[in-house]
């Protein structure tokens, strides 16, 4: 018997099933293959197709949802800044920043 692990049934796709793979493709690619797929953070999506298919809109849609988001939150930084936000480098700064402040006020 072969296992395939993951942490979460995203992580092997999240997809529409026309542009991108969809879980239940996963779930196919398994049963035609005798391979128990496993996800630990949500592991009744493979029991069935059935759960795979639901799974899988779920999936993409939070996925979607996640995408529209962040390209929002981008457009709003750049526009803050004038144009000049570099908006991968703005959190991790952010992070650091906070850190120096933290440490320095517990010396």
């Amino acid at each position: 018997m072969v296992e395939l692990w993951a942490q979460h049934s995203d992580r092997l796709a999240r997809g529409d099933g026309r542009l991108a793979r969809h879980v239940v493709e996963i779930g196919l690619w398994a049963l035609k293959r005798d391979v128990t797929v496993r996800t630990v953070q949500d592991p009744d999506t493979f029991r069935d197709l059935l759960y795979a298919v639901v799974t899988g809109q779920r999936n993409y849609e939070d996925s979607r949802r996640k995408s529209l988001s962040v390209a929002a939150g981008q457009r709003r930084a750049v526009g803050r800044s004038g144009g000049r936000a570099n908006t991968s480098a703005s959190r991790p700064t952010a992070i650091a920043s906070w850190w120096q402040r933290s440490t320095s006020a517990a010396r």
